[in-house]
């Protein structure tokens, strides 16, 4: 299977508390042309939100802090 890399480079932001997640996410996706920025809690990710917009995020739903959902609940109320 022949995977095409986009014409511009796409922005995704991956949070997970799990260091291992975020280098198997980025080993995937940098090679197809994404540009990763790897967050290991909220409270980063919501310093990167702050002066940016990924074109998607992939958020863990279970961090020992603040679940994904409750993080996501707090993003979109912004």
């Amino acid at each position: 299977m022949e995977v095409s890399t986009p014409t511009r480079r796409l922005t995704v932001l991956v949070v997970d508390d799990e260091e291992a997640n975020l280098h198997l996410i980025e080993d995937t996706l940098v090679p197809l042309g994404w540009t990763v920025v790897s967050c290991i809690d909220a409270r980063a990710a919501g310093q990167f939100l702050a002066g940016a917009r990924p074109h998607l995020v992939l958020l863990d739903s279970v961090m020992p802090e603040e679940s994904g959902i409750e993080v996501c609940r707090r993003w979109r109320a912004r």
